[in-house]
């Protein structure tokens, strides 16, 4: 399944009791606890725990009798959506930051693609996108990710990006809007070293917009018009490169697309572990494997 929501189809058959009288318990946890018995459905709704993987779920069922009776399954969750791999970007099992693996980019044309998506279309809502990035180079411009296309003109999608570079006056970091044209940006005031890793952020709240590096806000706050939107073009999202310019290169992890929410308005401690699925939550890529 993609999604951490299930239902599970339930049958039963009973000698002595009526379905009306079974009685159902449901494990999430391999059967160290179990939900408190419940009256008999035949579709039983259902949130999986935790990351991506095998789950097995365990359901009880107890007659009128009280006799107990158990039947288990594996489900299976995969919630990263199918991307397309071009270059020579892979996973690398050597260099990340969390899980065993990062996507490798040589800044010579790798990047992977995801379809388009309405999760990508922020409009003038709150969104936050973030990941974690090691540069093999700090002279020049890095995306992250865009959902850009400059044919579409004034709807031409986002693009974000961040130029590190070792003398602080070079750096900047920004953002391009729905038109493709209008960008919220930050010029100078941070130095940035090759083959180190950057918690990289960049946050809408409401008419402001924030970045963040390493936790710590970069810049001022932005204050933008509330009818500014930030939409894709009709394209696939990009990662790590954006129509062929800007390309990575280094290594990410930990890439999360969040649609609806700001979950930073000021300095943070970044997660020092991979994170988990939440409503929401559009994008979520370990790089793990």
């Amino acid at each position: 399944t993609s999604a951490p929501e299930v239902t599970l189809t339930l049958e039963v058959m009973d000698t002595l009791s009526s379905q009306a009288n079974i009685q159902i318990a449901v494990s999430l946890d391999q059967g160290q606890s179990f939900s408190p018995f419940e009256p008999f459905t035949q579709a039983k709704q259902l949130t999986l725990q935790g990351s991506d993987g095998s789950k097995v779920v365990i359901v009880r069922f107890k007659d009128e009798a009280g006799n107990i009776s158990q039947a288990e399954d594996d489900i299976l969750l995969s919630t990263v959506p199918p991307y397309n791999v071009f270059g020579d970007a892979h996973i690398d099992h050597i260099q990340f930051k969390f899980g065993g693996g990062s996507l490798a980019l040589d800044g010579l044309g790798d990047y992977i693609s995801l379809p388009d998506s309405p999760d990508w279309d922020f409009g003038t809502g709150d969104f936050t996108i973030e990941a974690w990035v090691n540069f093999n180079a700090v002279d020049y411009r890095h995306t992250i990710a865009a959902n850009y296309n400059q044919q579409f003109k004034d709807q031409s999608g986002w693009i974000f990006a961040i130029a590190p570079f070792a003398n602080p006056s070079d750096s900047y970091i920004h953002i391009y809007d729905t038109t493709g044209r209008e960008t919220v940006s930050v010029q100078g005031g941070l130095s940035f070293q090759a083959n180190r890793w950057y918690h990289v952020a960049v946050v809408r709240s409401g008419t402001t917009v924030r970045f963040f590096i390493g936790g710590r806000q970069w810049g001022p706050d932005h204050t933008i018009d509330a009818s500014r939107t930030f939409n894709s073009a009709p394209v696939p999202l990009e990662v790590g490169i954006y129509e062929g310019t800007a390309p990575l290169k280094g290594w990410m992890d930990e890439l999360r697309i969040s649609k609806g929410v700001a979950r930073w308005i000021e300095n943070f401690t970044p997660s020092q572990e991979e994170y988990t699925a939440d409503p929401y939550t559009t994008l979520l890529l370990h790089f793990d494997s």
